[in-house]
């Protein structure tokens, strides 16, 4: 699921980047092994909430 802004597009790229990194690390979790999945799992979810920050303080 990705995000899209309408109010901001810096965040919907920040968003969009962190909803691929998510996607990313639950792929990297089954093939090359947990702890880099997860650390790609947890940037994303920062980076998603940066985007919704972004959003939020734009209006």
């Amino acid at each position: 699921m990705f995000f899209w802004y309408r109010n901001s597009f810096l965040a919907s790229v920040v968003s969009i980047i962190g909803c691929g990194l998510v996607i990313l690390g639950i792929s990297l979790c089954k093939s090359e092994g947990i702890s880099s999945g997860i650390l790609s799992i947890v940037i994303g979810v920062a980076l998603a909430v940066l985007g919704y920050w972004i959003s939020s303080n734009k209006n």
